[in-house]
């Protein structure tokens, strides 16, 4: 026998506050390190689409969720920890194969630089000039017009002209 509505309602408004807090303090105890990945509120919700959809309510459910939110957290927080090593790895692959070009005091400021702009006009400039993407492919990416992307493209241009005091000569 599943749970009704009314009850799952009254168990979200009287336990979501305490689990909340449950997950956070238990987030940073998983593998030692910081949680600030973890999307609490994910992990909450997570356990409460689980105990929604059991066939069968468990005995005690307030524990049964602190064990269910507990478990998704550590899943979670394993999960991230795995993604971050693998990014870095690769990363770290990427960096040895391309190491003439990115070794250079320019290029480790251009990538500052470029850190700095907004992140839709950074994707542009990335997409555009490493990946040589056309407009049109930036585009469907960033699902948005050409004519957007242009515009960005050539924002994100004239801001990096500003930051490095080059001016040029524009089409009239």
């Amino acid at each position: 026998m599943s749970l009704s509505p009314d009850v799952l309602s009254e168990l979200i408004q009287r336990h979501w506050g305490p689990l909340m807090a449950w997950v956070g303090t238990q987030s940073s105890n998983v593998d030692g390190s910081n949680a600030e990945s973890l999307m609490v509120e994910d992990v909450v919700q997570q356990a409460f689409i689980k105990l929604a959809s059991l066939d069968h309510v468990p005995e005690n459910v307030v524990a049964w969720l602190y064990v269910v939110s507990r478990n998704e957290a550590r899943n979670q927080q394993l999960s991230n920890g795995r993604r971050r090593r693998r990014h870095s790895r690769v990363a770290s692959d990427e960096s040895v194969s391309d190491e003439s070009v990115w070794a250079s005091a320019e290029a480790v400021e251009l990538a500052e630089t470029l850190s700095q702009l907004p992140d839709d006009l950074r994707r542009v400039v990335v997409a555009r000039i490493w990946s040589d993407l056309t407009f049109d492919e930036i585009a469907s990416l960033l699902n948005c017009s050409k004519a957007t992307v242009w515009r960005r493209y050539e924002t994100a241009l004239t801001l990096l002209r500003k930051t490095y005091g080059v001016s040029c000569a524009t089409k009239n």
